[in-house]
């Protein structure tokens, strides 16, 4: 009680003991005074449940960064004093967490490389993203659908004429 002030308490214990019955405020244990959330305690939660879109993220081995313009729009439109951070993570899931999956949907991106969000005033925006493995060389990027099904299937291929070199592929192909 002593981090919200003692006037503010004393004010709320009258304005409870006219609404409601003593019999009522007889089985309320404890009544927890909450302090409005900082700015900079905002920026820590938001940092926190990026943190944990990042860790799904490292799972495809993708990386992600926001920049503080983006983070700055997530304050100013997901905190509400009534409802505190919970807000946030709705709005987080909603922008961020969407625009990245249709970002990994329309260009499947190769591991290593790095999505970066934005804030361009209006919405929020991919401002770059950096491949990595292309400027490094370790992994080819891959395309598209259609040849990476290609690659299976050569793969496939080659594989089969491997393991039955006198049998022909024909042979391997049709149903017996």
């Amino acid at each position: 009680r002593s981090l919200v002030g003692s006037e503010m308490c004393k004010e709320t214990d009258t304005l409870l003991k006219q609404k409601f019955r003593p019999e009522f405020l007889n089985r309320l244990d404890e009544i927890v005074f909450y302090k409005p959330l900082s700015k900079t305690e905002i920026f820590r939660i938001v940092d926190l449940l990026l943190e944990k879109l990042r860790k799904r993220l490292e799972d495809k081995q993708l990386e992600l960064e926001v920049t503080d313009a983006a983070k700055e729009c997530i304050v100013a439109q997901g905190y509400d004093v009534n409802y505190g951070a919970r807000p946030l993570k709705r709005l987080i899931q909603s922008k961020v967490e969407t625009l990245v999956a249709r970002k990994i949907i329309a260009d499947d991106p190769a591991p290593g490389t790095v999505i970066r969000i934005d804030y361009d005033g209006q919405k929020m925006i991919f401002s770059k993203t950096i491949d990595i493995a292309n400027l490094q060389n370790k992994t080819p990027r891959r395309t598209d659908h259609v040849t990476s099904v290609r690659r299976g299937v050569f793969y496939f291929v080659e594989v089969a004429l491997r393991q039955y070199r006198t049998k022909s592929i024909w042979r391997l192909c049709t149903p017996s």
